[in-house]
């Protein structure tokens, strides 16, 4: 395997603080790899099983005082999620998108949050090419917290 992953956090210090604070973050996840099956079939990046080569995010956070709140994008390319000796058996997993949203006041932990706000569904695909057909699909639903949170 071999990869390589860029990541950057700049403070947007030009805004002036009274405004507040804010943060950019993105990173990127790029990966190969080749190898042997069972000794005898060489596979290489698309032919592995639940490996994702590529991956990025993307986040943009900002913060006064008590109150914070935190804008995330994440996106994954398709990938191979099962092997079966038929081609047009195959499982794959299509490109997957993702924007969170999170909102809070710091007191006690209370928050409110939006987790995947374009309630983009994501699933599973069986075949090759044209010949693809949902084998499963998650309803991508959206969903708000509210209330205290902590973590331990």
């Amino acid at each position: 395997m071999q990869g390589v992953e860029f990541n950057l956090v700049r403070q947007l210090n030009f805004i002036p603080r009274t405004l507040g604070l804010f943060t950019f973050k993105a990173n990127a996840t790029v990966l190969t790899v080749q190898g042997s099956l069972n000794g005898v079939t060489t596979v290489g990046t698309s032919g592995v099983p639940n490996f994702i080569p590529r991956a990025w995010n993307v986040v943009g956070e900002y913060a006064k005082v008590r109150f914070y709140a935190l804008a995330r994008y994440n996106q994954q390319v398709g990938s191979l999620f099962g092997l079966n000796p038929n081609p047009a058996l195959l499982t794959r997993n299509p490109r997957r998108e993702k924007l969170d949203l999170d909102f809070g006041f710091r007191w006690r932990r209370s928050c409110f949050a939006i987790d995947n706000l374009t309630e983009r569904p994501s699933g599973q695909f069986v075949g090759v090419g044209d010949h693809q057909y949902p084998s499963a699909i998650w309803a991508g639903s959206r969903r708000f917290n509210v209330g205290v949170q902590g973590k331990f």
